[in-house]
């Protein structure tokens, strides 16, 4: 387990660089990461920037939306294996989400 920031206890919206290099700045060992900006970055691009600022993926967010319609959750899940492979693709092995 590793001391990890996660976006949303910060109040406003950061880049991923900017969110990742805060977190080096703070000491943090770890981020949470939001899998859809590892999509928009792709997973070398996000790999070299947890390199640059000595910073590890520590969760990703759950993209299955189980709160509201069955049509949608069965959408989602069926994203899910690879949303999965992408975040093992940057050394990301453990998913969280919110009740």
């Amino acid at each position: 387990m590793k001391l990890s920031l996660n976006h949303s206890i910060l109040g406003q919206r950061q880049s991923f660089t900017e969110y990742v290099a805060l977190a080096a700045d703070c000491g943090y060992a770890g981020v949470g990461v939001n899998i859809d900006e590892i999509v928009a970055l792709g997973p070398d691009s996000a790999n070299e920037l947890f390199a640059k600022y000595s910073v590890e993926p520590a969760a990703w967010n759950l993209p299955v939306n189980w709160r509201e319609s069955e049509e949608e959750f069965r959408t989602d899940m069926s994203d899910l294996p690879a949303a999965a492979e992408l975040a093992a693709s940057i050394g990301c092995t453990r998913c969280c989400t919110w009740i």
